[in-house]
């Protein structure tokens, strides 16, 4: 019986060990910031109700709304540099931050730390920066779309903008260890569901040929929403298709956020649901 135990626990804390592993690849290393890409930028500390210092970036625009970057779970935010500069171009201010664990930040990440870290960057930007919650445009990059729709689904925000999002950790989990019960995993980052708070306008875009987030993923995501939508379908590796299409997605995440999506407000066919792409 002793063995049985010991196993179990064996199996428990393994199963444990590689969800947090496959779940969060932080890098400490920050060899860049945007002043080395010509951009002027203040860094900003922020620290959470529940202690963790983080490291973010806040990078001025002319726009009068601003791009909250909520990054995926590898590197840190130097490793954005291209996408804030993207945004940018564009003329938005662009605020991103590390989450817990990650670049500068301190502590462990984890699905709770996660979301208290962009509900603190969240209140960073209406209290302190003072931008009215519906001129908040926010970006949310593969597990990033998950932290971002949980926050869009608590607070008000303005539009929403997903890039290879995720239905939840447990379906990912099917696919990659077929052989795991998602009742081991602690992490659920359920997307699919928690899409149901959302309120606003969503920009979906995924590749065709995302290796790591099925393109599939982000049909049912899109499928599932009732609220006004736009799917761009693009191809190329799922780290590498944004850079590839960069300019073609200037056009459309442009058209997406220069839309009226007031209730009285009258979109072009393309945003009231009409897949764009694929390229």
């Amino acid at each position: 019986m002793l063995y049985v135990i010991i196993g179990i626990v064996f199996i428990f804390l393994f199963v444990r060990a590689l969800e947090f592993r496959s779940l969060y690849v932080p890098y400490k290393d920050m060899p860049v910031s945007p002043s080395q890409i010509g951009l002027a930028f203040e860094d900003v500390i922020l620290v959470a109700p529940d202690g963790p210092r983080l490291s973010c970036w806040y990078v001025p625009g002319a726009q009068e709304r601003v791009v909250y970057f909520l990054h995926g779970n590898g590197g840190n935010i130097s490793h954005r540099l291209e996408k804030i500069r993207f945004f940018h171009d564009l003329g938005y201010p662009v605020f991103i931050l590390d989450y817990r664990g990650y670049g500068k930040s301190t502590g462990l990440p984890s699905e709770k730390g996660l979301y208290t870290d962009a509900r603190t960057g969240y209140d960073y930007l209406t209290k302190i920066r003072r931008f009215a919650p519906d001129k908040i445009v926010l970006y949310g990059e593969s597990l990033g779309a998950a932290v971002a729709v949980e926050l869009a689904g608590r607070l008000p925000t303005g539009p929403l903008i997903l890039e290879g999002p995720f239905t939840s950790v447990a379906e990912m989990g099917k696919r990659i260890y077929p052989f795991l019960s998602s009742f081991l995993l602690a992490s659920k980052y359920d997307t699919v569901h928690k899409m149901a708070a959302v309120k606003g306008p969503v920009m979906f875009i995924h590749s065709r040929n995302d290796e790591i987030v099925p393109f599939e993923m982000g049909q049912v995501l899109y499928d599932g929403y009732g609220g006004k939508k736009i799917f761009v379908a693009t191809t190329g590796g799922h780290n590498e298709h944004f850079a590839i299409h960069q300019e073609r997605l200037k056009d459309d995440v442009k058209r997406f956020l220069s839309e009226d999506w007031s209730p009285t407000g009258s979109p072009r066919p393309e945003a009231k649901g009409r897949p764009v792409g694929p390229f």
